[in-house]
């Protein structure tokens, strides 16, 4: 893990001096995109970069999405209890992870948006996107290159039937408003 560290903060400073790099622990996964952890002793809402995963609980956006998709209260908090419980197969509470993004970085719900690094070689964000359990962010994503990255091991989790693409196919391309 402390190469990872390492190797996270080289990249943190090639990439300029208002990235930060560093680890966190992992309190709770509250959905497939969110998770609770501890930064600098704090705790912090933390908002996997670049993906969109279903709601679990009733909120603004689980509104918004009950409109736009069609889709029944009952679907929508299905698709985000295996969003989140896939979640819960990637990552547990008490372990440790690296992060990087900005410390300002904060999207509309108040949430630290960053990349969540574990062992693996994959993003977490990246890993829910392959695993066909969370979607490209079209709009607010963090950067060109993660979104491009993004969009492309979604159209291949699309296209391997792969988490939530396989079962429930057409309530996740009701949700996301993906275009068959």
């Amino acid at each position: 893990m402390a190469n990872a560290l390492r190797t996270l903060l080289l990249l943190s400073l090639l990439l300029g001096g208002n990235l930060y790099a560093q680890s966190i622990v992992v309190i709770t996964i509250e959905d497939g995109d969110t998770l609770l952890v501890e930064v600098d002793g704090k705790q912090e809402r933390l908002q996997l970069a670049g993906i969109d995963a279903p709601e679990v609980v009733e909120n603004a956006k689980l509104k918004r999405d009950l409109k736009v998709s069609g889709l029944s209260l009952k679907r929508l908090i299905m698709l985000g209890q295996l969003a989140t419980t896939h979640l819960h197969r990637l990552v547990k509470p008490g372990d440790q992870l690296h992060l990087i993004g900005t410390l300002g970085q904060r999207d509309r719900y108040g949430r630290i948006t960053a990349q969540v690094h574990t062992d693996q070689p994959l993003t977490l964000s990246a890993r829910m996107v392959s695993d066909g359990y969370a979607v490209a962010l079209r709009r607010h994503a963090p950067d060109a290159t993660l979104k491009a990255k993004l969009i492309k091991m979604e159209q291949i989790a699309r296209d391997r039937h792969q988490g939530l693409w396989a079962e429930q196919h057409a309530d996740m391309m009701a949700w996301s408003g993906r275009k068959p």
